[in-house]
């Protein structure tokens, strides 16, 4: 599954971002906490799908339960701005 992560964040800096929607979506599908994250900043920005602040909130809360630092924090932030309830 790492070479697909890989694949992932390769697709992701080349900005090629409907390939790297479908690509962390599919890793998602499996499990895989880092896909949580990335599809997290994707919803955000609308890159590759439509925009969508509570689909992001979503998969930000999925990836901070699976320890991912970055979400932790930003799930600690939006909740300290009263953004979020837990």
């Amino acid at each position: 599954m790492q070479a697909q992560v890989q694949e992932a964040h390769s697709t992701l800096l080349a900005k090629e971002y409907n390939k790297a929607f479908a690509l962390y979506s599919t890793l998602a599908e499996r499990k895989e906490p880092t896909s949580f994250y990335y599809l997290r900043a994707l919803y955000d920005m609308g890159l590759g799908c439509e925009e969508d602040k509570e689909k992001a909130i979503k998969w930000c809360r999925k990836a901070a339960y699976q320890g991912h630092e970055k979400a932790k924090g930003i799930i600690r932030r939006l909740h300290q701005d009263g953004q979020i309830a837990f």
